[in-house]
């Protein structure tokens, strides 16, 4: 008989619902797929569709500060559920009671965690609450599924062992995505015409939502100080946010006329602009992942990036794919975009490594390592 999966996730995403679909698909292991949320609020743009793959939305929720969602239905799924293992987070009330329900009925519990370490937060000491606390978890986790290696380096550290960490957590649609940017390539520079970029233009692109922690300004400056030097450059910032009106009031301040602000866009809209673009920028702060530098990785482009962002680790090779600086040092990342402008062959072969190491975080891969996941927890002893 075939394992049975519950598995508790926020809202519905691209970088998840085609992993399971596929892993519905290869039929190795049933899921049951609990939802907080019918809808992704943060990105109200993202189109609904229909999900592939046994899901149940929680229904009403209250809110508490600090402690997430308590969704009161989750009793009754959980005791119809009968599953053999359960995939939950800890980062709301409903999640701590699933993961709290799996330890209590001696169930393997699958850790979804896309924590990484970040430079303003130090390792801490063994006798610190908040480590003995992560410690103690990870001891009744039978296996983890993470993005990527930032945070399987993470749950090292914290004592998970390396042969129960699995990443692939959070997957794009290479396939989908390369079948959108082949007819946008012939379109190429009627897209960049109708957003005023020239075909000699060099063209950075950044896509998110522009919030403090995404460093955007740290981004804005860095551009000023690179415009000093040359004058064929522009920056396409796509996304919305609380910082935006700000930006565009920074952007007007420094005489930046050569940045474009677009709102967000879905998916087969968005790909279109990757295509457009010469090489693609994010001075984030600290960002567990990135999956605009994901798709930008699959869509062939040169990556500059900070040392703060997850998906760092698995798309930016320093001096192959693109360039790591420092976080907020804008002086070091405009140094990195000259490194480009100064060579758009370099910029080119980087873009092509990009889209190599790219290649394999496939969906299938990702609904392997899912599956691997299981088979791994269900085998750990109790």
């Amino acid at each position: 008989m075939k394992p049975k999966l519950a598995i508790l996730q926020f809202h519905p995403a691209p970088y998840r619902d085609r992993i399971f679909e596929e892993v519905m698909a290869r039929g190795r292991i049933d899921i049951n797929v609990l939802t907080m949320s019918p809808i992704d609020f943060g990105h109200k743009y993202r189109p609904q569709h229909t999900l592939g793959y046994p899901h149940q939305y929680l229904g009403k929720a209250f809110r508490f500060r600090y402690l997430g969602f308590f969704h009161p239905g989750i009793f009754k799924v959980l005791s119809r559920l009968h599953a053999d293992a359960y995939l939950s987070h800890i980062g709301s009330i409903t999640g701590i009671i699933m993961t709290c329900f799996a330890m209590v009925n001696r169930k393997p519990l699958i850790l979804p965690s896309d924590s990484i370490f970040y430079s303003k937060f130090q390792k801490v000491s063994y006798q610190s609450l908040r480590e003995f606390a992560i410690r103690q978890l990870l001891k009744q986790t039978a296996a983890a599924w993470v993005p990527g290696k930032a945070s399987q380096e993470y749950l090292e550290y914290y004592g998970l062992p390396k042969d129960r960490i699995f990443q692939g957590a959070y997957c794009l649609d290479i396939d989908y995505l390369l079948r959108l940017s082949e007819p946008a390539r012939s379109k190429r520079k009627e897209l960049r015409k109708q957003i005023n970029v020239d075909a000699d233009d060099f063209l950075f692109l950044f896509v998110g939502r522009m919030l403090p922690f995404r460093g955007v300004k740290c981004l804005l400056e860095a551009f000023y100080l690179v415009k000093n030097h040359f004058k064929n450059i522009k920056l396409l910032l796509i996304g919305d946010g609380p910082e935006k009106t700000e930006l565009q009031a920074k952007a007007h301040l420094l005489g930046l006329q050569d940045i474009i602000f677009l709102d967000p866009l879905p998916m087969n809209q968005l790909t279109g602009y990757y295509v457009a673009s010469d090489a693609y920028v994010t001075a984030a702060l600290c960002e567990n992942y990135s999956l605009a530098l994901a798709q930008a990785a699959i869509c062939g482009l040169p990556l500059i990036s900070t040392d703060q962002v997850g998906a760092a680790k698995d798309y930016l090779v320093e001096g192959i794919t693109g360039f790591v600086v420092p976080p907020g040092d804008s002086q070091a990342f405009a140094a990195a975009m000259q490194n480009l402008l100064t060579s758009k062959g370099l910029a080119s072969a980087m873009g092509q490594e990009a889209a190599v190491l790219a290649r394999p975080r496939t969906i299938a891969w990702g609904a392997e390592q899912l599956e691997t996941a299981v088979f791994r927890a269900l085998d750990t002893p109790k």
